[in-house]
């Protein structure tokens, strides 16, 4: 069996990918769904991890939606610079010609917002599971890993062994020097009343504003 983990960007695919491959089922990282062409699924290879699979769904496989306050992954965004020092970044494309209304947002935090509204939504219909990113503890990684098909001990072991935070940007947001303090009050009022609800309907509260 096939499986699919997306989500909005910043909300942990990397980390996902890695808990999958360590416990058993080996997952790519945006190595079947980039922006270099039509996904290609390489042999032995059951699982990938990619934001940039939305725009293909819905797919023959099952699908996991991860999902993150919609806050936090703005200001990874915004303090990597996606919208601003990366804006040459080949993911773009895929991105532009899927939601081509996140480009234009007039900041680079509305953008980030309008990336997470549309990416989420899209998703969410074909989503077989939706798993918030912050909630996901070692009983719930380790029930998703065993779902995924890995077997008991490796499933085990991979939640113990893999460390949950996977933050390979830091050396961009050091180069970038920007940081960002999330609020709805920055955004624009009618991009924050739509990212609010939907994240009430994917199970986050939107005035648990986080501090990360």
């Amino acid at each position: 069996m096939r499986l699919v983990v997306t989500g909005s960007g910043r909300c942990g695919t990397k980390y996902l990918s890695a808990l999958l491959t360590a416990a058993g089922v080996p997952c790519g990282h945006e190595q079947v769904f980039n922006a270099d062409g039509p996904p290609v699924w390489p042999a032995g290879l059951r699982a990938d991890s990619s934001w940039m699979a939305v725009p293909h769904l819905p797919l023959s496989c099952p699908v996991v939606l991860l999902v993150r306050h919609p806050l936090a992954v703005v200001r990874s965004w915004v303090e990597i610079g996606f919208f601003t020092h990366d804006a040459g970044n080949p993911t773009h494309g895929p991105l532009r010609r899927f939601a081509p209304q996140v480009y234009e947002e007039t900041t680079p935090a509305d953008a980030a917002l309008s990336m997470w509204l549309h990416l989420t939504r899209a998703a969410l219909p074909h989503a077989t599971r939706v798993v918030r990113i912050e909630h996901l503890d070692a009983r719930r990684a380790y029930r998703l890993l065993r779902w995924a098909g890995a077997r008991s001990r490796p499933a085990r072991e991979a939640v113990r062994s893999v460390p949950p935070r996977m933050n390979r940007h830091e050396e961009m947001r050091q180069r970038t020097g920007l940081r960002h303090q999330p609020a709805w009050a920055v955004h624009r009022p009618e991009l924050a009343d739509a990212a609010r609800r939907l994240a009430v309907d994917v199970g986050v509260d939107p005035d648990e504003v986080p501090d990360v």
